[in-house]
């Protein structure tokens, strides 16, 4: 567990027109050599989910990644409705909700508590200090999530290119069931603090998600 990381300084920098944009630099490594880049305004990243038997892909497009606001555009491969996600900046620090349903009743949508697709500062701060956290997914209660997996290479495209990226496990393995039921997939950045991937109960009759892809 020692190879996870946990920067504690915040760094900003000025991307086109996202003033005092968060840092959301990441390392990967291509043919075994390692790289710097940044999901950077109207980079799209991309899903593959499974909800059951239906199979399909997500594309959130990031508008605005600052101190002030988190500004997220989203559509699913199966659907032609678009989302419009805004949450306030200070929510990527302090927040111990997550979402990551979306009904089709509610294409814009602000949220005050709640983040979509990254992983909070408190949170992220408690798992590797800690190895344990308490979080709050969606409409399941509160419950304590623990490092599940050391550190790991994790195969995805970045600007349509093969490469891999490290990631670390989490889950709520202290639940009152006999295996978690709840997985979630960290970049293993404690800036750009990424969720890659989510199993919530099981890979065939659960809800999956894995990021293949950023644009």
């Amino acid at each position: 567990m020692h190879s996870v990381k946990f920067i504690v300084a915040f760094l900003f920098l000025s991307i086109g027109s996202m003033a005092q944009t968060s840092n959301l630099s990441f390392t990967y490594k291509k043919n075994g050599k390692a790289m710097n880049a940044t999901i950077t305004k109207h980079d799209t990243l991309v899903y593959h989910c499974q909800a059951l038997v239906m199979q399909y892909d997500v594309f959130i497009v990031v508008n605005e990644f600052s101190d002030q606001k988190i500004d997220l555009s989203y559509q699913q491969s199966v659907s032609s409705n678009k989302w419009h996600v805004v949450i306030p900046g200070s929510t990527y620090k302090t927040t111990r909700n997550y979402t990551t349903y979306f009904g089709s009743d509610k294409l814009n949508m602000s949220l005050m508590d709640s983040l979509v697709f990254w992983f909070s500062r408190d949170n992220y701060k408690e798992i590797i200090a800690n190895g344990t956290t308490s979080l709050k997914i969606d409409s399941y209660p509160k419950e304590s999530f623990a490092l599940a997996t050391n550190v790991t290479q994790t195969a995805i495209k970045y600007k349509g290119e093969a490469v891999t990226i490290e990631t670390f496990d989490i889950n709520n393995k202290q639940s009152i069931y006999k295996d978690p039921t709840r997985t979630m997939t960290l970049l293993n950045d404690g800036n750009n603090r990424l969720i890659v991937g989510y199993i919530f109960g099981s890979k065939s009759f659960g809800s999956v998600a894995q990021l293949t892809e950023i644009r």
